[in-house]
Parts: structure tokens; sequence; C-alpha cells
């Protein structure tokens, strides 16, 4: 979850009396609480709660207003992956446990090319299906640089999670 969309949550629960039950798609999530699709739908959606105005059409939100649920399309896809800002690998250390860690978990591509009939990838590529390319692959540039931001948080790393999908796909 990326510091910028928390501290937008965090202000907008804890300023705005919230009566909009808001049900975020799974498949718009990666990893804990990351919007890929819906970067630019979350300030929007904070932005029209403030304004008071009417969430029903947000792409990526299942909103219930006026006692009626509003089932909205997942958002687009955000083909490029490097345009993305880095995750927020600062938002754990206040816990002792994660400053200690030596693992580190990142994420350099996301979405498959194949149909494996044991997973549910084929079935999240049907859900996006025109919101975008769906196999997407970060920069090496930017992959190598998040990793030595996060080993200058974490001087215990001493390896890396990929949580991708997938492993060693090329473009």
């Amino acid at each position: 979850f990326h510091s910028f969309n928390f501290h937008l949550i965090h202000h907008t629960i804890n300023s705005i009396p919230l009566q909009i039950f808001i049900i975020i798609k799974i498949f718009n999530l990666l990893g804990p609480l990351q919007f890929p699709g819906n970067k630019q739908t979350i300030p929007e959606f904070i932005n029209r709660i403030k304004d008071k105005k009417s969430c029903r059409d947000i792409l990526g939100f299942w909103v219930k207003e006026d006692g009626r649920i509003y089932r909205n399309d997942v958002a687009p896809l955000v083909d490029n992956l490097s345009s993305l800002p880095h995750a927020d690998h600062a938002l754990y250390r206040k816990y002792k446990f994660f400053r200690q860690e030596s693992e580190v978990p990142f994420s350099t591509t996301r979405g498959c090319p194949f149909s494996c009939s044991f997973c549910y990838n084929h079935i999240k590529a049907e859900l996006y299906k025109g919101k975008g390319k769906y196999v997407r692959i970060r920069d090496v540039e930017e992959i190598i640089s998040e990793m030595v931001e996060a080993r200058s948080l974490y001087p215990n790393m001493n390896s890396v999670i990929l949580y991708d999908d997938i492993i060693g796909i090329d473009k």
C-alpha cells in the first residue's frame, strides 16, 4: 500500500463522515492493499467524498448509495509499471519485527500469459480484457533502484521475495 494512498484514506476516514460502503474489487488489489488500476481513482473518490458528490460511477469501486449498490467495472490497468511509485518499504519500519527482516518483498511483473488449470490468472485476465496490457514488466533499472532503496532501510536484507505471477518472462 503506497503511503500516498494510505495518508489520503486515513485523512478521509478521520475527517469526513463516511456514509458510503465501499467494496474494492479484489482483482484490483496487488499484495496488501495496493491499487494498481486505481492510481487515479483513489484521489477521485476522496475528492468526491470531500465535495459531498456521488461516488456511484468511479471505476474499481462497488458503492452503496441511497440503498442501491453500484457495481462499477474494474479500472484500467497501468501499462507502464515503472510509472508507478516504488512500494513504501519504510511503512513497516515502526515494527521491530520488520526492521530486523532479512527478506524484503518486491514485485517486478504483473499478470501472466498462461492459462494453467490450477491458477486464477486466466479469470483475472478475462476480467481485465480490454482494460490495458495484462502482462506488464517493470524496467530493470527501476527494480534495482527500489532494491537499493530498500537495502538502505533494511541493513539485514540478504535476500528478496518476488511477488510475481511468473518469474523470468521477457518482453
